[in-house]
């Protein structure tokens, strides 16, 4: 039985030794799937970056922890950050963790 299980367990490193391993980050410029973005650095503070778009001028971001949203330049320049209102005023955004 040992054997048995020995033998199993080889066969399985074998043959996922043999697989290759792509890279699938869309933005590493060395993966297949490139689709040509690429930053290094930083753009901002966020408690909770909940998602991001960019856009061939600017980057837009979301921090679902402080209830706001952000707009950049590329160049990682802040542009524009709006949010809720101070209380008692209603909120403009109860739970953001995506932009459309």
């Amino acid at each position: 039985m040992k054997k048995d299980i020995i033998t199993i367990l080889a066969l399985i490193m074998l043959i996922s030794c043999g697989c290759s391993i792509e890279r699938k980050n869309p933005t590493d410029p060395l993966s297949s799937n490139y689709i040509g973005w690429h930053f290094i650095g930083t753009i901002g503070s966020f408690s909770v970056l909940a998602d991001f778009v960019a856009t061939p001028d600017h980057i837009y971001c979301v921090d679902s922890y402080d209830l706001m949203a952000y707009k950049y330049k590329t160049d990682g320049t802040y542009v524009l950050g709006w949010g809720n209102n101070p209380p008692p005023a209603a909120p403009i955004f109860t739970s953001p963790n995506a932009l459309c």
